[in-house]
């Protein structure tokens, strides 16, 4: 009777909800406001420049993040430029690298 009783109330517990995500898109994107989420962003020209806490997907023309990202990056561009700090790992292609990456 106790293990029924258990599983009962196991099942009224509400399951937690699932993570969400922030998406955008469109020909040019700039993302400059501090995100607790992961992003997913698509688009032309991608400017990323505020914090996000979560990871990065993002896949466009032109792609530059220089806010802080405390999470990954997978990016496919044209064009990749991470000048921002990353906690993650950062999984790139592109046509076209900076100099330097930091």
């Amino acid at each position: 009777m106790l293990i029924l009783s258990t599983l009962f109330l196991l099942l009224l517990i509400p399951a937690a909800p699932a993570a969400a995500a922030t998406i955008y898109g469109g020909g040019e994107v700039r993302i400059d406001r501090d995100i607790s989420d992961d992003v997913y962003v698509f688009g032309g020209n991608l400017d990323i420049s505020g914090d996000i806490s979560g990871d990065i997907i993002a896949a466009g023309g032109n792609i530059t993040v220089t806010g802080r990202v405390d999470g990954n990056i997978i990016a496919t561009g044209g064009g990749i430029t991470v000048n921002g700090p990353v906690t993650g790992t950062v999984r790139a292609a592109g046509t076209s690298w900076p100099e330097r990456v930091r």
